[in-house]
């Protein structure tokens, strides 16, 4: 196999910047073509650099090739591949080793302020764009003009379609004088973005929360994503059955050392914030970024909620877990509008909340389906995180303590539950649940819904919730 090469690093840190820029908002020609105007040593609009840089873009140039070209299996990164599919369209297979959903529906946020320094400071920088002699320097001016009109007819929380509705006189142009100036990488994806909406948050901190859906292409012919956490809620929404999308459930592998949880507290962020630390078992303590550091005679760790996917130097290890991960609100918003999944409020308060398995009481939207969606974005991570320590392959001991209660845990301790399942028996929490006869249980109700399925009887409810 060969592999593709990490990003070059040049000695000029405006090079780097403008590369990277062009990468992050998606213009990956752009950012072939700046490889190739400085590995053949022509200029580039306001950067210097040396010749040095350009054996740097050479090399880089000169390994993608080998790798593009490849007839042996390519490893690469699945930005790489969702942003460049055409570039290994000699390959019939294509595998993602994790979960993609982060890259088939991107989301992000910027602050309205944020938004109106970036414009105002393009438009200073252009000057008397109108009247300028230079064209590409007038349509640029026209273009801010236009889309700092577009954005500002956007609404507190009505949803916009800047992709789509954004003409520009000349596009190429205006991306490329954009991504020459600093600052601009955030403006730039709301302005490609699919749809975007305007959110006054709890702090009366006005942002634009926006995102993009991107497809698979259609170079390749089989696809196979592989992944412990990914939900078919999610590709179900964003994937067609009649382009031959399937997902496989392919079951609940056993731990060798039970994995506890301590549902007592959610240990939010405010929770741990109050200084309320529940005792944990390890030395290894994976929890929110901010609190890495905040238990007392426990090493800060550098990987935490939102960052442990693939992450395997924990194999294992014991490893305590803390925390109930729940996305800002505005973050669930926008993926409902992705998703085209309908909402009526976004209230929060106390509400019981139904997962695939447990049914248990948790502050979160008021709106069933808002609320489906955050809890299955704060399963998958959990999921991530106690994963790292490949309980199932390993001696590796986990205690988790969040109000989720998970399909991977063995021993419940705490607030009461219910475990259930639309058809299965309704079976209240005490300090410890044996979960292998529910799941045995369950296996016979699939076994025979898909029995009932090849009859042409109709499926069970439950499958709304599996």
């Amino acid at each position: 196999y060969v592999v593709t090469p990490a990003p070059p690093l040049f000695s000029a840190d405006s090079l780097n910047r403008r590369y990277n820029t062009l990468q992050s908002i998606g213009e990956s020609k752009m950012a072939n073509n700046l490889i190739d105007d400085v590995a053949n040593g022509r200029s580039v609009s306001n950067i210097e650099y040396s010749f040095a840089d350009s054996q740097v873009a050479s090399e880089f140039k000169s390994a993608l090739a080998i790798a593009y070209e490849s007839e042996v299996t390519v490893l690469t990164t699945h930005t790489r591949v969702m942003l460049a599919p055409q570039l290994f369209a000699n390959k019939d297979t294509v595998i993602f080793d994790e979960d993609i959903m982060g890259e088939l529906m991107f989301t992000s946020s910027i602050t309205t302020a944020k938004v109106n320094r970036v414009i105002d400071n393009v438009l200073s920088l252009i000057g008397d764009g109108e009247n300028s002699k230079v064209q590409s320097t007038k349509d640029f001016y026209l273009d801010m003009l236009n889309i700092q009109l577009e954005i500002t007819d956007l609404v507190d929380g009505q949803v916009g379609t800047f992709k789509t509705q954004i003409r520009y006189r000349n596009r190429t142009n205006l991306f490329e004088r954009l991504s020459q100036i600093e600052g601009t990488a955030g403006f730039i994806k709301l302005i490609k973005a699919d749809y975007a909406i305007q959110i006054l948050n709890w702090n009366s901190v006005s942002s634009y929360h926006f995102g993009n859906v991107r497809g698979f292409d259609e170079c390749f012919s089989k696809i196979i994503v592989l992944s412990a956490s990914a939900d078919s809620y999610f590709y179900d929404r964003l994937l067609s059955k009649e382009d031959g999308y399937d997902f496989f459930h392919s079951g609940t592998a056993s731990n060798i050392e039970p994995i506890k949880q301590d549902t007592t507290k959610s240990y939010s962020r405010s929770t741990l914030g109050k200084g309320e630390f529940p005792k944990v078992d390890s030395d290894i303590v994976l929890t929110y970024k901010a609190y890495s550091g905040s238990f007392k005679g426990k090493e800060q760790q550098e990987y935490y909620f939102g960052n442990t996917l693939g992450i395997d130097s924990f194999k294992g290890k014991d490893i305590s877990v803390v925390g109930t991960p729940i996305a800002p609100s505005e973050s669930t918003i926008i993926k409902a509008v992705l998703l085209n999944v309908p909402y009526a409020s976004t209230r929060k308060s106390k509400q019981t909340v139904r997962t695939n398995h447990h049914e248990f009481t948790l502050f979160t939207f008021e709106d069933k389906n808002l609320a489906e969606i955050e809890v299955k974005i704060a399963e998958a991570e959990i999921s991530q995180t106690i994963g790292r320590g490949r309980s199932t392959r390993t001696s590796s001991k986990i205690d988790l303590h969040s109000a989720i209660p998970m399909i991977e845990t063995d021993k419940f301790i705490g607030k009461k539950f219910t475990v259930s399942n639309n058809l299965l028996p309704v079976i209240e929490s005490t300090e410890y649940i044996e979960r292998e006869g529910i799941l045995d249980w369950l296996d016979g109700v699939r076994a025979e819904d898909k029995k009932n399925r090849e009859d042409g009887i109709e499926p069970f409810q439950y499958e709304l919730f599996i």
